[in-house]
């Protein structure tokens, strides 16, 4: 593994990135991998990333998915989905399992959750069946998402979207005690309040959001000749991550995951950060070391570098690298 990215490991040299889901109260768990051009072997049904979209309808038939803009495939099967992204060079190949879960617990909960309107009940109780959700956020303001792409379930509390719980089109098996999945897609039982039901496969939109994460482009002032840098902020920690993507894609992308302050180039490859209260660091965008240039509890500002001597908050010191 040559570095990481947002929860994927990304395997450079073999041309592949895996996210895994992992916790204490579970072994770790792949949730998708992901082929890209620098992957030469057959992937499925001697298709591979230099198959074009034409050749994989002939083998595989009509997209059980597609985005309408000719950039995304993809189909299901009784075992996996799998989805094809074009890129600039060849495609992605983007490969989730299809789970199979009980869901009799399930439906005791939301039952309970009807009745007590017990929010935090509801969270604990279901993390208790289910502990490897695909994405879970709170924050300091009792916003709360626990989301399940991996089997149609999403529930948000304290937000903008209908606070409850949401069902999604891949969804299998019991709602409530006494609503299954079947009874809403045939018209037979209208779904409690704060239960929903969304006619999509939530797969399908966590591929289109892998796909549209970032918007890549030049210009973020953060970015140099070799990387695209993008700033992105996570609310919930009022934090500033910040993502690096290799421009001509030979090197590995990466993320510096830190509250980062002030940045600046002491050359091409070379990145020096300050992250308030922490220190001042340099990283080779290259090999991906990092080097601690300052500690302290300070914000650092960076004002800037010269022949080896950088200079923050009116502070002068020599470095090398």
């Amino acid at each position: 593994m040559e570095s990481t990215l947002d929860d994927y490991k990304i395997y450079f040299d073999e041309g592949y990135d895996i996210r895994v889901i992992e916790n204490d109260h579970i072994p770790t768990k792949v949730f998708n991998i992901v082929f890209n051009s620098r992957y030469k072997g057959n992937i499925i049904n001697n298709l591979n990333t230099n198959s074009t979209f034409e050749e994989i309808k002939n083998i595989l038939g009509y997209p059980t998915f597609d985005d309408g803009n000719d950039l995304l495939i993809g189909y299901k099967s009784n075992d996996i989905y799998v989805f094809f992204v074009k890129k600039l060079e060849g495609i992605d190949v983007s490969i989730y399992n299809v789970e199979s879960y009980n869901t009799d617990d399930f439906a005791k909960f939301v039952t309970n959750f009807i009745n007590n309107k017990d929010y935090d009940k509801l969270i604990d109780s279901i993390f208790s069946i289910w502990s490897d959700p695909s994405k879970y956020t709170s924050s300091q303001n009792d916003f709360i998402n626990l989301c399940y792409n991996n089997k149609g379930v999403n529930i948000e509390f304290n937000t903008s979207n209908p606070s409850g719980v949401t069902i999604y089109k891949n969804f299998k098996g019991k709602i409530t005690n006494d609503i299954s999945f079947e009874d809403i897609v045939t018209g037979n039982k209208e779904l409690p309040e704060n239960v929903y039901f969304k006619n999509e496969d939530s797969i399908f939109i966590e591929e289109k959001e892998r796909r549209t994460r970032y918007f890549v482009d030049d210009n973020y002032e953060e970015s140099n000749e070799l990387f695209y840098v993008i700033p992105s902020y996570v609310t919930e920690n009022n934090i500033r991550i910040l993502t690096f993507f290799s421009k001509d894609g030979n090197n590995p992308n990466f993320q510096i995951n830190e509250n980062v302050y002030k940045t600046l180039w002491a050359d091409s490859t070379h990145f020096i950060y300050s992250v308030s209260g922490k220190g001042i660091y340099m990283i080779d965008v290259i090999t991906r070391k990092t080097t601690t240039l300052v500690n302290g509890t300070w914000s650092y500002n960076l004002q800037g570098y010269k022949d080896g001597v950088l200079t923050y908050d009116g502070i002068n010191i020599n470095i090398n690298f």
